[in-house]
């Protein structure tokens, strides 16, 4: 049985391909290394690109490209890892989660007591900004211009710009940590003491189900487009089935930390081969 490994490098040589594939851009910090690597949507690493700052927040742009949020800029990069724009807000401001879907990129950020989501193009040319209910911890692109914001024990969806069109609460204790949008169905990690799962939502906050996941704090969570999902916890990426049986993980070094990622659907993927869950770690 094949298990995959992120051995962190500096220099990583990128494999061209003609036709854009699908991937899963993953921001990670290992000591004072900030990067982010490109994976398959089967967790093999195809390259990796060294950040000048901590990544807090990623999103996967049309084919080849990606944003990712440094302090307090956000930042467009090609897969050759060339940065292709930025826009950068006052001093004050973090830039806390990513997404992007329907042409637009959503920035969600944080400045003194103002919480909000910023709406640009995709080529970072600012359109507008609206207050949100609370602490952007986890963002999503929804449909129609719309987006999912994850704050405290809540999950929100706004219309843009920012109105909120529904809202579902969890427990007292329940912490949503981050949310992904595959095209029909929303991701949403989550801790309740214990607990760590993946809730599956339809656009409109309904419940359709709710993975509980035995790894621990979930750190990051991406989607594709057929009902898989991707959950980092530590050091480790898990690949899951909708039904939450795993598929597989890719593992980086002992002090590697994976902070958000994001999920490229290519317009032409094929289905992909089921794949053995993976053994014990050599």
């Amino acid at each position: 049985m094949k298990t995959n490994r992120i051995l962190l490098s500096l220099a990583l040589m990128l494999s061209v391909a003609l036709v854009q594939a699908d991937e899963l851009y993953v921001g990670l910090q290992d000591g004072t290394l900030n990067a982010v690597a490109e994976l398959t949507g089967s967790l093999s690493l195809t390259a990796q690109r060294t950040m000048p700052g901590a990544v807090h927040g990623l999103a996967a742009g049309p084919a080849g490209s990606f944003f990712v949020g440094i302090g307090n800029g956000v930042y467009r990069y090609i897969d050759a890892g060339t940065q292709t724009a930025s826009i950068l807000a006052s001093p004050t401001t973090a830039f806390r989660a990513l997404a992007a879907n329907n042409g637009a990129i959503y920035c969600g950020l944080a400045d003194g007591s103002l919480n909000a989501v910023a709406k640009c193009t995709l080529t970072l040319t600012f359109v507008n900004q609206s207050a949100v209910a609370g602490p952007v911890s986890g963002l999503a692109a929804g449909p129609y211009g719309t987006y999912f914001v994850a704050s405290g024990n809540k999950i929100y969806k706004y219309s843009d710009p920012g109105a909120i069109l529904a809202s579902l609460a969890g427990s007292a204790t329940t912490v949503m940590r981050d949310a992904a949008y595959n095209g029909s169905q929303l991701y949403v990690s989550l801790q309740d003491n214990g607990l760590n799962a993946v809730a599956i939502l339809n656009s409109n906050l309904g419940l359709i189900r709710q993975i509980n996941l035995p790894n621990g704090l979930i750190t990051a969570l991406a989607a594709d487009a057929h009902g898989e999902f991707y959950a980092a916890s530590a050091n480790v990426i898990y690949h899951y089935d909708a039904n939450g049986n795993l598929l597989g993980s890719i593992v980086g070094s002992p002090t590697t930390k994976f902070i958000d990622m994001a999920y490229y659907a290519s317009p032409t993927r094929a289905s992909r081969p089921a794949k053995p869950i993976v053994g014990k770690l050599p």
